[in-house]
């Protein structure tokens, strides 16, 4: 059952444009599962996020300020396992992941902005057997690893 919302908010250009919001400040936790793209074998992330709606013709460029401006692109996972390449064989690019932090990026297709992966913390078992650290964070990384999409 949905709490009652906070009341949303309108862009300059009187569009909806908002994050639910239970109380000022706190943003409605939506149930999300996501499948990360290996799918070899059956895999789902299951975490709540805050959403940023905006209604169509609205002021879209606000609309991903607004989003990435919030801390609302992080995500904790708890450890979850998540594929972040494409593997050679099933789980060998699978990681324990705390959190991934996503930002909205604005598109010019019929989709007027789309979620982008800007980083990750997390542990990564030959780098934690060396140095005896976990959580690595590897927002610094992705991009050398897969240049095409970031």
């Amino acid at each position: 059952m949905t709490p009652n919302l906070q009341p949303p908010q309108l862009d300059a250009s009187g569009h909806y444009s908002f994050f639910p919001q239970v109380t000022s400040g706190v943003n409605f936790p939506f149930h999300i599962v996501g499948q990360d793209a290996e799918q070899q074998y059956p895999q789902s992330s299951d975490f709540s996020a805050g959403l940023y709606f905006v209604e169509r013709g609205g002021l879209y460029d606000t609309a991903v300020s607004n989003y990435n401006g919030s801390p609302a692109g992080t995500l904790p996972l708890a450890g979850q396992k998540l594929a972040f390449a494409p593997s050679g064989k099933a789980g060998d690019t699978t990681l324990a992941t705390a959190s991934v932090t996503f930002t909205a990026v604005a598109t010019n297709h019929d989709v007027p902005f789309f979620p982008q992966m800007k980083g990750a913390q997390v542990s990564v078992p030959a780098i934690e057997q060396v140095t005896g650290k976990g959580g690595i964070p590897v927002s610094n990384i992705l991009p050398t690893i897969f240049p095409a999409t970031f």
